[in-house]
């Protein structure tokens, strides 16, 4: 029996001996294996390990690698402990060589999730724990983020020290892109949980996309109790401060210098910042209370002196380059969580310079007190009450520039902006109004044109959604305009402007309520006008603008308006249309459009009219066209029938027009009738003038015409002479109203006139009779005025009662002092009379002649007025 306990006794020791030799011979595969499937476990890829080495006392991890993408690899992980390690739940040291880690801060996943299995726990541990002795040696973390790339370089160790505390000692150097920094930690962990240490930055260098910090030096020292902060205190000094641009960059900032206190509720940070010359730039100041639970803000930024920053440099952050601020002044308070507070903010702000591309502003201001709320990714702005902006004084532009100051006062602003997931939303509805202001328009050649604007309101509203266009709309209601050089107001000027994308290319519709001409006899009744303006390409390139316009008074649009400007190249085109207009004695008259022809009575007939302006670099050009169909009308000069004309103009601004211009009348009546008149001109520029090419009327049975004729409007004076061609002499007394005289025959001859001024001088005229005549004169007045006369002047009587002459003239003559003198020459006898003794007489005549001189002049001075008018000759 002994000895088959001792055959089992000794099969048992060699199954011990030889599993126990099997563990140890296959123990480093066992530990990998082991270990592996731990990690697996806690849902940590691992994609190699080694265990090189183990022992009762030591543990030896080579080539670890982990994570999805390889994130953490590790050369060599030495532990070794002791047993009262083991006994307390921990190892004596871990020695750490050759780590390297890449953490992507982009990405949604953590960018610690590689470990996150390992360092979350589902339980709560409210044990002291003790961390072994840690050596770290030769490791990098790189770190991906949308500011640049990171390396961090970290050597240091964990010393256990005591069972007191813990002390940690860690050197770290950053590089990349962004900038390099040296600093070092030294914590104490105490017993008690708390830890308190210092960071300190020896020295560093920021290379940010705006500003360029050549030294950044600084240390921090914190108390933390379970990893909560008690005390912090801390200050960053940044000097040599340079902005970068396309030009070297220099140094505009000599330091800035941050502080920061922190306790376990409150918080405060103040910042100095000075320039180059030790000037006092700007302070900000910012207490946060609370900032653990609901933190409660207030913020203080107040800049006081000049700050002359590089164009290059604001061009690069969107600001208008060229800017000079002389003073910024923040003050506001917030209160709330992280996630959901309010706040308001006062911003006024001083700027002596500012340029936003061609615009050049001096001496500007706001003040604007803002309403700010976040909810979750949901910011709103909004006004306390009325911000304040300021434009001192605005370079011209081109050839505008502002006369005085521009205020503007901003009465409403909402602003919303959404994160969502699809990217940023925003809408905004603002509404401001500003103080009357003058704009001056510089002519080359003529005084600056001003417009006097009262601007009224104005309201913005838009939105913008991710992966959308922006669309938005501008009003501006109850503008006004007045040009006091050309006697224009125009009121009530409403506008919608469509930005961003609007349908069918339509850019802004608009409306004048009243366009008036503010003179005693105005040209134009005040006519309300409306349009709109559209854009459209042109073979997917150049940009055209164009406009649409109709205008009128109420029951009668007969102003259309059309315009086109092609924004790459500059040209452009005005078109305005006065179309066909109806006039009837019953209905439609001038007067009701255009009050400075009242005085024409019972018009009939049709008008219509255009004007054409071009532009482009090359200059300016314009044309015009005046069109009269059958026009009739009675002035107090004359009665006007049947006129027809048509006005092709060839250059507005400086009149002119082609040759053969024709007018025609059918029939004049200005106390002589007048019938089928003719005439045919043209318009010159230079210098201003009429060139009468033809004038031809029926007159009394004959023919009166002008010859080549020029009228100058700019001259006190203007010469016309007369040709008549065989007027009927017994119409011609009939029309004289001479009492008892009448007679047969034909005149020929030339009336010389000239108009100076308001006065008509007649010299050296000479009418003929072309055949002998007949000519009778019985007046019974004028026996009785001659009774007691003599012999003479009965026979004279007696003569003239049945005068034969051979010769007759008549001869006109008036200064202007005088009235007009008619002489009466004649040469002939009477055969009853002294047996047919040949007479000659010369007799100075009454007649109505100088009434209808008056009307020619009446007419002269209308159409010179009308002249004086198209050449802009007053």
């Amino acid at each position: 029996m002994s000895k088959r306990l001792a055959t089992w006794l000794m099969a048992f020791a060699g199954f011990i001996i030889i599993t126990v030799s099997s563990f140890y011979a296959f123990r480093l595969s066992l530990l990998e294996s082991l270990i592996s499937e731990q990690l697996r476990k806690q849902g940590i890829l691992v994609h190699s390990l080694s265990v090189t080495d183990i022992s009762f006392n030591t543990l030896l991890l080579r080539n670890l690698s982990m994570g999805n993408d390889k994130e953490l690899q590790i050369d060599k992980i030495h532990v070794t402990w002791h047993l009262r390690d083991l006994l307390a739940g921990t190892v004596g040291s871990i020695e750490i060589s050759g780590l390297q880690a890449a953490l992507n801060l982009d990405s949604k996943r953590s960018p610690m999730s590689v470990l996150q299995p390992m360092i979350s726990s589902s339980g709560e541990n409210t044990g002291q724990f003790r961390f072994p002795a840690i050596s770290l040696l030769d490791s990098t973390i790189h770190l991906h983020s949308a500011w640049g790339n990171f390396a961090i370089t970290l050597t240091g160790n964990l010393d256990r020290g005591g069972w007191e505390s813990q002390a940690a000692y860690l050197r770290a150097e950053i590089s990349g892109a962004p900038g390099q920094i040296k600093s070092t930690l030294t914590a104490t962990l105490g017993a008690n949980g708390n830890l308190q240490g210092k960071i300190t930055v020896s020295e560093g260098k920021l290379n940010l996309p705006k500003m360029e910090v050549f030294n950044l030096s600084g240390e921090a020292a914190f108390i933390l109790t379970a990893m909560r902060p008690q005390h912090i205190k801390a200050e960053f000094v940044l000097s040599d401060i340079h902005l970068p641009g396309r030009k070297l960059a220099k140094q505009i900032f000599k330091q800035a210098r941050l502080s920061l206190q922190m306790d376990e509720t409150n918080a405060q940070l103040t910042g100095k910042l000075l320039t180059s010359d030790d000037t006092h730039v700007a302070h900000l100041d910012v207490t946060m209370r609370h900032y653990l639970v609901a933190p409660d803000i207030d913020l203080a930024l107040n800049t006081s002196s000049t700050a002359n920053l590089d164009s290059d440099w604001l061009a690069s952050f969107g600001l208008p380059p060229g800017t000079v601020i002389d003073r910024i002044k923040l003050t506001g308070a917030f209160h709330g969580s992280p996630d959901a507070w309010t706040g308001k903010l006062d911003l006024h702000a001083d700027a002596d310079r500012l340029v936003a591309g061609p615009l050049v502003v001096h001496r500007a201001s706001a003040t604007l007190p803002l309403q700010l709320h976040f909810d979750h990714g949901t910011w709103r702005m909004g006004l306390q009450e009325s911000g304040q902006l300021t434009l001192d004084r605005i370079d011209p532009l081109n050839a505008v520039s502002l006369k005085g100051p521009l205020n503007l006062s901003i009465q409403k602003m909402d602003i919303e902006l959404v994160n969502h997931m699809q990217g940023l939303a925003f809408n905004h509805y603002l509404v401001a109004t500003a103080t009357n202001f003058t704009l001056l328009v510089k002519q080359e050649e003529t005084q600056a044109i001003e417009a006097q604007i009262h601007p009224g309101k104005m309201i913005l509203s838009g939105k913008y959604d991710a992966g959308k266009k922006y669309q938005g709309k501008g009003i501006i209601n109850g503008m006004d305009l007045t040009l006091p050089q050309s006697n224009l107001h125009l009121d009530n000027i409403a506008a919608t402007l469509h930005l961003g994308t609007p349908e069918k290319g339509n850019i802004a519709d608009f409306t004048i309520g009243k366009l008036h001409h503010q003179v005693s006899a105005p040209y134009f009744a005040p006519l309300s006008i409306s349009g709109s303006i559209k854009s459209k390409s042109v073979h997917g390139q150049s940009k055209i603008y164009s406009m649409n316009a109709v205008g009128g008074v109420p029951g009668t649009w007969y102003l259309r308006i059309m315009g086109e400007q092609v924004l790459d190249s500059g040209d452009g085109m005005l078109k305005i249309v006065i179309a066909p207009l109806d006039f009837a004695v019953d209905g439609l008259q001038p007067k009701t459009l255009f009050p400075n022809l009242s005085q024409l009575k019972n018009v009939s007939g049709m008008v219509s009219a255009s004007a054409k302006f071009r532009w482009s670099k090359k200059g300016i050009s314009s044309s015009g066209m005046l069109e009269l169909d059958n026009v009739s009308f009675i002035h107090q000069a004359g009665k006007i029938s049947g006129l027809n004309a048509t006005l092709n103009l060839t250059d507005l601004l400086s009149p002119s027009s082609p040759p053969q211009q024709t007018l025609t009348i059918r029939r004049i009546d200005l106390g002589i009738p007048i019938e089928s008149l003719v005439i045919s001109y043209q318009i010159e520029d230079s210098p201003p003038r009429i060139v009468l090419e033809k004038a031809n009327l029926f007159l009394l049975g004959g023919i009166v015409s002008l010859g080549p004729t020029l009228i100058d409007p700019t001259s006190a004076r203007n010469d016309v002479v007369i040709f008549v061609n065989n007027i009927d002499l017994e119409a011609f007394f009939d029309q004289v109203k001479v009492e008892g005289l009448t007679g047969n025959g034909r005149l020929d001859g030339s009336v010389p006139i000239m108009l100076e001024g308001d006065h008509i001088i007649i010299r050296n005229s000479h009418l003929e009779a072309k055949v002998p005549g007949m000519l009778q004169f019985q007046s019974e007045k004028a026996s009785q005025l001659l009774a007691g006369s003599g012999k003479e002047m009965k026979l004279l009587l007696q003569a003239l009662q049945d005068f034969h002459y051979t010769e007759l003239s008549l001869k006109l003559d008036k200064s202007a002092a005088h009235d007009l003198v008619t002489t009466l020459s004649l040469l002939g006898n009477n055969p009853n009379v002294k047996e047919g003794r040949m007479f000659r007489l010369n007799i100075n005549l009454e007649s109505n002649i100088g009434k209808i001189l008056e009307a020619i002049g009446q007419g002269y001075r209308l159409s010179n007025k009308v002249l004086r008018d198209l050449f802009r000759l007053h």
